[in-house]
C-alpha cells in the first residue's frame, strides 16, 4: 500500500488492482457492515423473517455501493461471512418447509449471530487490550498526509479539547527534531526521545530487536560496501518514511 500511495502522490494514474487493497482494508477492519449485520441478528432473534431478508439485502446493497465507488466487481469486495447473508436472503422461511431446510436456516442464523464484525472494535488488531489501547485518530495528520496541507484536528473540539491540551503540554518537555515537529501529536514522548538520540548500529538493533551479529550478516549480504560508520544516523528518517531519500528508493 505504501508503494501505491507513493505512486499516487507522484501524480501517476490509479491502478485498479492496487485500489482493491485499501478498499478491502476498509471493508474488513472498519466495521462498516456492523450495524446492518446487527439488524439481521436482531431480526433473526425475533423471527421477523421479512426484516431478516430486508436487512440481508441491505448488506449486499452496501457491498455493491462500495464496489461502484471503487469501480470494481462486487465479488472483489471482501465482506466477512458474506455467504451466510446471501444464503439467508434466498432462504425459504415459510411454515411448511421440511426439517432439513428449517435446520439449515437455523444453522445460518446461528452463524450470523456469531459474526465477529458485529462486535468488532474498528481498526483494532487482536483482542481488546492485547496490544495496548488505540490512541485517538489525529485527523489533521491524516489530512496533511493525503493533501500536503496542514489542517485542524476535529478532535480538539468539544469535550476532548482539555485532553488534547494536556497531551500537548506533556510533550512540550521533549526537544523535537525538525522532521518530527509536524507529527508530534501522533507519537508518544518516549518514542520521540528514542528517535532523537545518537544512533549507532547497536542502538538501531536495540530498537528493531535484532541481534547486531544478525544485522551485520544481513547487511553485508545485501551490500558488501555498506558504510557502517555514518549510515545509522539516518535511521529515524528511514524508519518514519519522512525523508525523501528513503531506503525503499535505494538511498
Amino acid at each position: 500500500m505504501i508503494f501505491y500511495l507513493t505512486h499516487l502522490s507522484e501524480g501517476k494514474p490509479r491502478i485498479a488492482e492496487c485500489d482493491i487493497i485499501p478498499m478491502n482494508l476498509y471493508t474488513t477492519r472498519s466495521g462498516a457492515f456492523a450495524e446492518l449485520k446487527r439488524q439481521v441478528r436482531e431480526a433473526c432473534k425475533e423471527k421477523n423473517w421479512d426484516q431478516v431478508k430486508k436487512s440481508c439485502q441491505d448488506v449486499l446493497t452496501k457491498r455493491s455501493e462500495i464496489a461502484t465507488l471503487w469501480n470494481v466487481a462486487p465479488e472483489l469486495v471482501k465482506v466477512h461471512n458474506i455467504t451466510a447473508y446471501r444464503t439467508l436472503l434466498a432462504a425459504d422461511f415459510s411454515e411448511n418447509v421440511d426439517q432439513d431446510t428449517a435446520r439449515t436456516n437455523h444453522q445460518i442464523a446461528r452463524q450470523i449471530a456469531g459474526d465477529a464484525e458485529i462486535e468488532l472494535v474498528p481498526w483494532h488488531v487482536g483482542k481488546k487490550g492485547q496490544y495496548g489501547e488505540i490512541e485517538p485518530l489525529d485527523e489533521s495528520v491524516v489530512h496533511e498526509i493525503l493533501t500536503g496541507e496542514a489542517g485542524s484536528s476535529g478532535q480538539e473540539h468539544g469535550g476532548e479539547a482539555d485532553e488534547a491540551t494536556e497531551m500537548t503540554a506533556e510533550k512540550e518537555v521533549v526537544k523535537l527534531g525538525d522532521e518530527f515537529v509536524r507529527f508530534e501529536k501522533s507519537f508518544k514522548a518516549d518514542f520521540i526521545q528514542t528517535m532523537q538520540k545518537e544512533f549507532t548500529i547497536e542502538a538501531v538493533c536495540e530498537v528493531m530487536n535484532v541481534p547486531v551479529s544478525a544485522m551485520r550478516v544481513f547487511v553485508d549480504a545485501l551490500n558488501p560496501e555498506f558504510d557502517w560508520g555514518g549510515a545509522w544516523s539516518e535511521f529515524p528518517s528511514y524508519y518514519l518514511g519522512f525523508d525523501e531519500k528513503s531506503v525503499w528508493s535505494g538511498g
